[in-house]
């Protein structure tokens, strides 16, 4: 085989393999629950499910839809409730200043 039969060759192998096609990828459409946080968390979930959302921007601090101290106990129900809604918690809106405080260390895990 000489370089012009192996180009050739090689450049019909290449032509004939198939193109994979990628998905474009979509960025998750999320909102912001604060004008919504007097709603249970399932009711939260369903209304951000029946507008179309893929997820919520939690209010996790102090004035929000859980405060900082409710954490261990309320975060997993407000997870679950958009779980089974197929939602996600995205985006955390929090007061968060250090990092290495116990409160805020609990919001973090």
């Amino acid at each position: 085989m000489n370089r012009r039969q192996f180009i050739a060759t090689t450049t019909a192998a290449i032509a004939a393999a198939p193109v994979s096609a990628k998905a474009p990828t979509r960025n998750p459409f999320c909102v912001f629950t604060k004008p919504l946080q007097m709603l249970s968390y399932d009711d939260l979930a369903n209304v951000i499910a029946e507008l179309g959302f893929d997820g919520i921007e939690g209010t996790i601090r102090p004035g929000g839809q859980i405060t900082p101290e409710q954490v261990p106990d309320e975060l997993p129900k407000m997870m679950a409730a958009l779980k089974k809604r197929g939602l996600e918690m995205t985006i955390m809106a929090s007061g968060v200043n250090d990092p290495r405080d116990k409160v805020s260390m609990r919001q973090l895990e």
